[in-house]
């Protein structure tokens, strides 16, 4: 597309009733954080997810709830939820990206006014983009304002919904790409505000149709912008949702400045060691290298995890860890040094009624030895170890299916069969990993079962399934 026609089609986006209290939004935030808190309780603006009560967190408070060997849950969460019935954004909250612009935290979202669990196209006419800010990531209050990026009308190109919106800010300007209209018809569109919440389109960048999670990246020693999406055309949900081998959707476009990406000849980009394809990337630099994370590539309601991939060039990703965490759309942030910051929907709840935003903690440099989640309780059985000292321990059994709930970690690679992985903990919050407790001989896989605790022995009771059979038994 030629810049003309990139710029010719300037919008304002519409917004019906906005509250005079929006003027804080124009304003330069002043004072403590606690000060940015209370002022933006005094709209009656504070979102349901934290208590009326709550005040900002500091930096050292976010660095203790942070995890230094895996990423930690924040135990609140979650951070910002769907509006109330019949608001504009009742039916469900996705696809979020967050920046942070001196002092403050901004996240913009997409939101559903209504979302029915089978998502009908109407629903998803329904979306449209909304604005949030913060003083410590964890409190957010929604912009009296929102949508902020309202969807268009009569015969605008994105009548049909306004979604997956992605932010940076340089030259003084909020600088947003986001998603428009429906199925077949979906393509990328670029907006600009001074303030972060009166946005200005101006027009439509891409012809591609059946695209959606976009992600672009400034490298300006380079003097390119690059955009990460996926395009569903090129990998079709019933080729992705087999398995692996799947085609990737997930492409990568240049461009010389915010508007004219080169589409005709992006890139397919696969990520070295993941064997299901990953989209939602999120990119970011951090000591001298690229970092992505990204989710598996999964139909809405289907369970996925966050992984991080690393690469030099922005073109070639290899898997740094897998999973992070157990959900979609994780979007991260450097809130101060060393200290980072998840967002992310939950598990299962992509694209779904009710989801909501969380976030997860990591205090460390993200090239730091990374541990990968552990299935936890959720396929274990746990008993109170008193032959260790008053330990808890989890005994989790484990599979390399990629298209199950539990992470495919702790087996030898070279014997993919499900067996129990094994983690212990002191205070049922932070868990160690420990070598396998058992291993599928001579049954050909270890299912469901429990452990006792007799005196100084364990006794342990499963579902097994004899080698090559599909028959289980009781070991």
């Amino acid at each position: 597309m030629q810049p003309s026609t990139a710029r010719a089609a300037t919008t304002e986006t519409k917004r019906k009733d906005v509250p005079q209290s929006s003027t804080w939004f124009h304003q330069r935030v002043a004072g403590s954080s606690h000060i940015l808190v209370l002022g933006l309780m005094a709209l009656g603006s504070v979102s349901e997810a934290q208590p009326a009560g709550d005040q900002a967190l500091g930096v050292q408070q976010l660095r203790d709830l942070a995890g230094t060997d895996r990423w930690a849950v924040y135990p609140h969460n979650p951070v910002l939820q769907p509006g109330a019935k019949g608001e504009w954004d009742a039916g469900a909250l996705g696809s979020m990206t967050v920046l942070k612009v001196g002092e403050v935290c901004h996240m913009y979202y997409e939101a559903w006014g209504s979302l029915g669990k089978e998502g009908s196209g109407a629903d998803y006419q329904t979306l449209q983009i909304g604005h949030a800010v913060s003083p410590d990531g964890v409190h957010w209050v929604k912009d009296p304002a929102n949508p902020v990026l309202c969807k268009g009308t009569g015969k605008d190109w994105d009548k049909d919904g306004t979604w997956d919106p992605f932010v940076i800010y340089e030259d003084g300007q909020f600088k947003m790409w986001y998603g428009g209209s429906l199925s077949d018809r979906c393509d990328w569109g670029y907006a600009v505000s001074t303030n972060g919440s009166h946005f200005v389109k101006k027009g439509q960048i891409s012809h591609l149709g059946n695209v959606e999670d976009d992600h672009v990246v400034h490298d300006k020693a380079k003097g390119l912008y690059y955009m990460y999406y996926w395009d569903r055309a090129k990998a079709p949900w019933d080729q992705v949702m087999k398995g692996p081998p799947a085609p990737s959707g997930l492409f990568v476009a240049q461009s010389k400045n915010e508007t004219d990406f080169d589409f005709a000849n992006a890139t397919r980009i696969s990520i070295e060691g993941q064997p299901w394809p990953g989209k939602y990337s999120h990119v970011l630099r951090d000591n001298n290298r690229w970092v992505m994370f990204y989710g598996e590539a999964k139909l809405r309601g289907k369970p996925s995890a966050t992984g991080m991939a690393v690469s030099e060039n922005l073109m070639d990703w290899k898997k740094a860890a897998f999973p992070l965490i157990r959900g979609h759309d994780a979007e991260v942030i450097e809130a101060a040094p060393g200290l980072w910051l998840m967002y992310f929907g939950p598990d299962g709840c992509f694209d779904m009624p009710g989801c909501d935003i969380r976030v997860a903690l990591f205090r460390g440099k993200l090239d730091d030895p990374i541990r990968t989640v552990s299935a936890g309780a959720r396929n274990a059985g746990m008993e109170q170890d008193q032959s260790d000292k008053g330990r808890a321990t989890t005994v989790e059994r484990t599979k390399p299916d990629h298209t199950s709930e539990v992470p495919n970690q702790a087996y030898p690679p070279e014997d993919p069969r499900q067996h129990w992985g094994h983690a212990a903990s002191g205070d049922l919050i932070h868990w160690k990993d420990l070598p396998y407790a058992t291993y599928p001989n001579p049954e050909g896989m270890c299912f469901s079962g429990n452990i006792m605790i007799a005196g100084d022995r364990a006794a342990a009771m499963y579902h097994g399934i004899p080698g090559g059979e599909n028959d289980c038994d009781i070991r």
